[in-house]
């Protein structure tokens, strides 16, 4: 088990609602952002669902890195993905 701390079922929510939405924005599928991040398709999948969609469904949990890419390949500021996940973090 990680000892890291892991985003909360509403900020991994959050995020991925808002993936979805820039994603749709682009007219790109999950399989072209995740080749553009470095991911697999499933990996992204589950950044967008907000859990994994097998096994114990634990919230996604992106890295910083993975963040930063993101904002990079839809173009916006970093801080408005960690932004947001602090919003929904309930802290």
């Amino acid at each position: 088990m990680s000892s890291h701390a892991k985003l909360t079922p509403e900020a991994s929510k959050a995020l991925g609602l808002r993936l979805q939405a820039l994603r749709a924005d682009f007219g790109w599928t999950q399989a072209e952002v995740a080749g553009l991040i470095g991911l697999s398709r499933g990996h992204y999948r589950t950044l967008e669902l907000g859990h994994r969609d097998y096994g114990d469904r634990s919230t996604s949990n992106p890295t910083i890195a993975t963040l930063l890419e993101l904002a990079r390949v839809y173009r916006i500021d970093p801080k408005e993905l960690i932004d947001l996940v602090l919003e929904n973090s309930g802290k």
